[in-house]
């Protein structure tokens, strides 16, 4: 049986507001075969066809084992505006089998207009990508939207947003959700955190449900008390008007 590759997080080399990014970046397969997988954000107003991107890889024991940068040309792609898009998977090279992380550096988009942008960023910082497990991602999506990708996290030239988007650190709002920096970097940046939000959410619609349940239970008890009263008055009325029929009646005959 063929053992899996049990692989160090990877890195990437960030430059805050580029219309596209690197959301994640894995080392996966087994040990005869191992191989790259990388997910991509584009956030520019054209569908992206290409992309070159440079790689070094990292053994085990985190030495590198490429002194010179790999060189990617990804053609044929298709990444519409404002998607992420897992990116074909790709064998690394013979050569560096015994890669167990990567670095990425993006440097040039290409889209389907013929035009292009360089991403090549002299204000960088690299960003180690840590897996969040599926459960804690679900937690995530409960509490924060069905757009949460990520934890966010403040850098020294940067901040992720928990859209997976990495701004400027001066920016105050998410230049692809919309959301303010200061709420996002305050709930969002541990799971911890977003527990707690969820548990209070929690006490919270126990609250209502239970304030809903005393006022349901309020106005049932309002009825009952309406409807005996007004069974009373029926009854008053119901003895009165015999009363005033025998009255009538005996007057009748007292008269005829």
């Amino acid at each position: 049986m063929k053992r899996k590759v049990i692989a160090s997080p990877c890195e990437a080399m960030i430059g805050g507001d580029a219309f596209v990014q690197v959301m994640d970046v894995k080392i996966t397969g087994t040990e005869d075969s191992v191989n790259l997988e990388m997910y991509v954000m584009n956030l520019y107003e054209k569908e992206l066809t290409e992309l070159d991107y440079e790689i070094f890889f990292f053994d085990t024991a985190s030495i590198k084992l490429n002194e010179e940068p790999y060189d990617v040309k990804l053609t044929n792609i298709n990444i519409k505006s404002g998607d992420i898009a897992h990116l074909e998977t790709m064998e690394i090279p013979p050569q560096f089998a015994l890669a167990r992380k990567a670095m990425i550096r993006l440097l040039k988009a290409v889209f389907k207009d013929g035009s292009s942008l360089s991403l090549f960023d002299e204000e960088v910082e690299k960003i180690t990508f840590t897996d969040l497990p599926k459960s804690d991602l679900m937690s995530m999506k409960e509490i924060c939207g069905e757009d949460a990708y990520s934890l966010a996290l403040e850098g020294k030239t940067f901040y992720r947003c928990i859209c997976g988007f990495f701004n400027l650190k001066d920016s105050s709002i998410c230049s692809n959700c919309g959301r303010e920096k200061a709420e996002v970097l305050e709930k969002y940046s541990s799971i911890e955190k977003i527990k707690e939000l969820i548990i209070k959410r929690s006490k919270d619609l126990d609250e209502i449900k239970e304030d809903s349940y005393l006022e349901v239970e309020d106005l049932a008890i309002k009825k009952n008390i309406n409807e005996k009263l007004f069974n009373n008055y029926k009854f008053f009325f119901m003895i009165s008007f015999i009363l005033l029929s025998l009255s009538a009646s005996i007057w009748f005959l007292w008269r005829f």
